[in-house]
């Protein structure tokens, strides 16, 4: 077996019964590829779909002298959201008294929103700890762009985007989806299908799609809804949702929740806004079922 770990990978092509993976440091040849890369954003989903570009810009840094609690995260300031029509919090994880993550995040509708987050991660660390900018640097970085959307994983991982049919490989299988839609939390669910992928492929079998759970895409595309016609109510539904008891929110995130859990937590949040993402749901489902039956021979 060889292993290659942060290598850039060119292409995938066929070669008579293997698959050979271009990188920078040489071919491999395999008999299944895995593409774990997740879906990129894409510009549009199909009629009565919900679709959020979540954009972030984290960055690891550095103070010259303690100002983090390692014991206390962050996972959602809003302070920084000053700006209608979109979704923005600063999350911050200490792993030591002069070293954190910290983390700009956008929920937006827009591909090609504006907002620089490196210029919010260093206001918000100057006016949150009153660091200026010599006393602090950046160590690493990371970026990107999640998809938030009730449409299916399999439309997000064809048309234009060749990455994913790459010449000759159709036997390159696909890892997707399992980052959650209304959260982009996916470390619970990408755990559990990396169990099911270990299997297949000890057994020799084809790697199954990740699924979600049908009453976990509905309560997604409901949140969805709230999130991109009212973002002002997000900062409030997300406080409602990490005050109920903390076991009850892990399974939840998780998607080990029960019926009588998903209830509660719907109970906690706020009515109106959340009842007209109900209806509007309901309604976006009938087109698209009456769409479906017209297109049937």
């Amino acid at each position: 077996m060889r292993l290659l770990d942060g290598v850039p990978v060119s292409g995938v092509a066929r070669d008579h019964d293997a698959l050979v993976v271009h990188t920078a440091a040489g071919s491999v040849r395999a008999d299944t590829v895995l593409d774990a890369r997740g879906p990129r954003c894409p510009e549009h989903v199909g009629p009565g779909r919900v679709l959020l570009h979540q954009r972030f810009v984290g960055q690891w840094i550095s103070t010259d002298r303690p100002v983090f609690d390692p014991t206390t995260v962050t996972l959602m300031d809003f302070t920084a959201q000053d700006t209608p029509g979109r979704v923005h919090f600063v999350y911050v994880l200490p792993v030591s008294p002069t070293e954190a993550l910290v983390e700009s995040t956008l929920f937006t509708p827009d591909a090609a929103d504006p907002l620089d987050h490196r210029a919010v991660v260093a206001a918000y660390v100057g006016r949150r700890w009153g660091l200026r900018s010599d006393a602090w640097h950046v160590l690493e970085e990371e970026h990107g762009c999640i998809p938030m959307t009730d449409a299916p994983p399999v439309d997000l991982a064809g048309g234009a985007d060749r990455r994913w049919h790459p010449t000759g490989a159709d036997r390159a299988a696909t890892v997707v989806g399992t980052t959650r839609p209304s959260s982009g939390y996916g470390f619970a669910r990408s755990n559990r299908h990396s169990v099911e992928v270990a299997r297949h492929l000890e057994d020799g079998t084809p790697v199954p799609a990740f699924r979600d759970r049908a009453r976990t895409r509905f309560l997604d595309a409901v949140f969805l809804r709230v999130l991109r016609d009212r973002p002002e109510e997000a900062a409030e539904a997300f406080r409602r949702l990490v005050a109920l008891p903390g076991p009850l929110v892990v399974r939840f995130m998780g998607e080990r929740s029960t019926l009588a859990d998903d209830l509660r937590i719907v109970l906690a949040l706020q009515k109106a806004p959340f009842l007209a993402a109900l209806v509007r749901t309901v309604a976006d489902a009938v087109k698209r079922v009456r769409r479906a039956g017209r297109r049937r021979p």
